[in-house]
């Protein structure tokens, strides 16, 4: 029972390192592309139980996508929240 619920340690594919900068706040935010032309991560989260849902992205989105994402990746399980700041 124990080797079936172990978790299956194999690279799915090939990693792209990140540039390392010189100076600290040199580079903020970006991501390498991945396989399906994602580059940004759409952050939501749950303040009373801290829960997070990263959402893959491309950095230039527009507002009527934003909304998408949001009822395609969290409304769909979580429902609407009845305050959003």
């Amino acid at each position: 029972m124990c080797a079936i619920s172990k978790p299956n340690n194999q690279k799915l594919g090939l990693y792209t390192p990140l540039p390392v900068p010189s100076r600290p706040w040199e580079s903020v935010g970006g991501l390498p592309k991945s396989r399906k032309g994602h580059d940004y991560l759409y952050v939501v989260v749950d303040r009373f139980s801290k829960m997070c849902n990263l959402i893959p992205c491309n950095k230039h989105v527009t507002t009527e996508q934003i909304a998408k994402l949001f009822f395609h990746n969290v409304w769909v399980h979580f429902g609407l929240p009845t305050y959003c700041i």
